[in-house]
């Protein structure tokens, strides 16, 4: 079997865990604090020529595969103190019933990711499309 190329990968900073941090700086609630630490840095985005995988989880790790030709919309979704911190949030919505829509946070340089993940998005429905019409 072929090995797909990797397009981007990337995991979420820690940056999306400020309020928690500090609110459990304040309360000394510290095992919370942990967990979302964890729960973080056990998040791994993985951008491929025909699928966006997502591994997360600290006691079982769950990975996520979602083809490129399903996603319909990508939007850039940051919040406001993430963007103070150089941060960003991409949205995904995609053809499922059941999971409609996927949050990709906690990201360096969201615009250009955004772009890079609509341009590959591109390129798998023009190869689909020129497929579609050799049949």
């Amino acid at each position: 079997m072929a090995q797909t190329k990797v397009i981007w990968e990337h995991r979420p900073s820690q940056g999306v865990n400020l309020g928690i941090f500090l609110s459990c700086f304040l309360v000394l609630t510290w095992p919370w604090a942990l967990w979302c630490y964890m729960r973080t840095s056990n998040t791994h985005y993985i951008l491929k020529e025909e699928k966006l995988l997502i591994r997360k989880g600290v006691r079982k790790i769950y990975q996520e595969e979602i083809f490129l030709n399903e996603i319909k919309d990508v939007q850039d979704t940051s919040q406001f103190f993430l963007k103070l911190l150089g941060l960003g949030c991409i949205t995904l919505f995609i053809r499922d019933e059941i999971k409609p829509k996927i949050k990709l946070s906690g990201l360096e340089d969201a615009i250009a990711i955004k772009n890079s993940i609509l341009q590959q998005i591109a390129e798998v429905k023009k190869v689909t499309t020129v497929l579609q019409r050799d049949d």
